[in-house]
């Protein structure tokens, strides 16, 4: 991304290396998933967020520490997540946010998710963008934090 913003590279080099990261992240933690016998985790991004690189970093490492991982992906509406996470009895909800969010949006959304899953599910929000503070929301400030929580749900 540093590279695309300064010139030295284009965007469609950009847009590669990060497809390529993408599936090899991928490759990584989809087959520790479906193997994984720890709490069932539902990944995605907030509505019109399209970054996913970091979301996959994350399932990443929830598969690493030993959860199950249901990727819905980017740019996911909040209803859809709520009705995944319920049709598939997870206790968790894991939430990407790029600093391409704007923080006030976040929040909103955040809070939003937050009132559409049951008050049981844990909502777990993460990356450069996460808003913290919210009310009934586990913001993550790293991986190694990340692990921490995961490797407890394993």
């Amino acid at each position: 991304g540093e590279s695309w913003v300064s010139g030295e590279i284009s965007i469609a080099h950009e847009h590669f290396a990060s497809e390529k990261l993408r599936d090899f992240l991928g490759s990584l933690w989809t087959p520790l998933a479906k193997e994984n016998r720890g709490q069932l985790v539902v990944c995605a991004t907030l509505p019109g967020e399209q970054h996913s690189l970091g979301l996959h970093m994350a399932a990443c490492v929830a598969a690493l520490a030993g959860m199950r991982v249901l990727f819905l992906g980017a740019d996911m509406p909040l209803g859809d997540i709520a009705r995944a996470t319920l049709q598939s009895a997870a206790p968790a909800v894991l939430i990407s946010v790029s600093s391409a969010v704007e923080l006030t949006h976040a929040r909103n959304q955040v809070g939003q998710l937050r009132r559409l899953l049951r008050a049981e599910t844990t909502l777990v929000v993460g990356g450069s963008g996460a808003p913290r503070g919210v009310e009934q929301v586990l913001w993550l400030p790293g991986f190694a934090d990340l692990w921490e929580w995961a490797a407890a749900r394993a």
